[in-house]
């Protein structure tokens, strides 16, 4: 509630959506209420993906757009997600301040229940996405929408090409019963990699809990990380620019600036890169996670970039097996009692041994055969951990490395 109170005082209209999670309709209520006690006007659109939400404040000419979700994040978790019609860091930071001032300043009330208007914003963006591009060869698509209400929506988009679809984990269920809704862990992409391997599909899509991440997967069911996602799709431009965070494997752009592609890193989150996705001449940014903006379409739209796949390459497990791959660790994110004792400790050791020290977030060192980072996470008393090697000794050795810095802070 008081969030939508805070919000109408900078933001006069504000369009809201929700996701299928526990409490997600009544956390949708409360806040469209304190918007309207807050002067505000509000446009509700239910039950929708994070895309299409962020797309339909523009399509409804709205100041802000909120969505009640917890993204990726197991079932017992929800929030909000706040953007302003200039997708820009600074808005949130006013919002904030202000809902500091008003918390608790007055009696909440009663929830309220506002007409949606879900069909015409989902109509709305499936036809502007089909306007947009040009995919010629049908293929085989599986979509894996963990549980959530991205497979429909895909569905609605890809057979407009004439693709045939096949749907796993499409039924909405708020406590995620196929898998964890997080499709950057492999583990997670387990069924939508079989399904592809016994449909004879050309490519998997696994998105996640509010479908503004997608990670794709190759015909014979390869598991693609966002990463190598986002160099394959900059590869069938070059040249070009593109972003991508600072957790991105080393072996990665090594062969992207072999081919043509100059890449920039940046911190980890999407709205840093989205900000510099503004200011500079990039073709795209991504993430390992899966989140994909694009010059010309500023949020994190995860099935704009599919769309990109399916028209710009041809086969995305074959573009994948072209880029040389080192031995990279899995992501790891490892409880400490002190995160940033911990990166201060990383810096300490690594600067001595890399060649090469990148401190944007966290500390990323690279050698000629190596790549370590260690980052303290942004929500969490923890630090994500990611290394990389040409080498089996060599993995050994920063698997050795990380074990010695964690162990020199207790």
């Amino acid at each position: 509630y008081f969030l939508g109170f805070s919000t109408a005082q900078l933001y006069r209209k504000v369009v809201v959506g929700r996701d299928h999670r526990n409490g997600s309709e009544e956390l949708l209520k409360h806040f469209s209420s304190g918007v309207l006690d807050g002067g505000g006007e509000v446009v509700s659109i239910g039950l929708v993906t994070n895309p299409l939400l962020q797309f339909s404040i523009n399509l409804f000419k709205c100041d802000a757009g909120v969505m009640v979700t917890a993204s990726h994040n197991p079932k017992e978790y929800n929030g909000f997600k706040v953007y302003t019609s200039s997708f820009s860091r600074a808005d949130l930071e006013r919002i904030k301040e202000v809902f500091l001032e008003v918390y608790g300043s007055r009696d909440v009330k009663a929830s309220c229940s506002i007409p949606g208007l879900r069909e015409h914003a989902v109509k709305s963006y499936v036809e502007d996405l089909v306007s947009r591009f040009n995919i010629k060869k049908r293929k085989r698509v599986v979509v894996d929408s963990s549980n959530g209400v991205a497979g429909e929506i895909a569905k609605r988009i890809l057979e407009s090409y004439g693709i045939d679809v096949k749907l796993v984990c499409s039924e909405i269920d708020p406590n995620f019963s196929c898998h964890e809704p997080d499709p950057s862990k492999e583990e997670n992409c387990r069924k939508c990699k079989e399904a592809v391997v016994r449909c004879s599909g050309d490519v998997g899509i696994c998105f996640d809990g509010d479908g503004d991440r997608a990670i794709f997967i190759g015909k014979s069911g390869t598991f693609i990380p966002g990463d190598f996602s986002t160099g394959i799709m900059a590869l069938s431009k070059a040249p070009c620019k593109i972003l991508l965070e600072v957790k991105a494997s080393k072996s990665l752009i090594e062969y992207l600036e072999d081919n043509g592609v100059e890449v920039a890193l940046e911190r980890v989150g999407s709205v840093f890169l989205r900000e510099s996705l503004k200011k500079g001449d990039y073709l795209l940014a991504g993430e390992y996670s899966g989140h994909y903006m694009f010059k010309e379409r500023i949020f994190d739209d995860s099935m704009f970039a599919v769309l990109f796949m399916l028209e710009n390459v041809e086969d995305v497990e074959r573009e994948y097996e072209k880029i040389p791959r080192w031995i990279i660790s899995p992501e790891r994110r490892i409880k400490v009692e002190n995160k940033y004792e911990v990166v201060e400790k990383a810096r300490e050791m690594l600067e001595g041994l890399a060649e090469r020290v990148i401190t944007i977030d966290g500390i990323r060192a690279e050698g000629g055969d190596f790549m370590i980072i260690v980052r303290a996470s942004n929500t969490e008393e923890k630090v994500t951990v990611r290394f990389e090697a040409r080498s089996k000794e060599r993995y050994r050795w920063c698997e050795e490395i990380v074990k010695r810095i964690i162990h020199a802070t207790g």
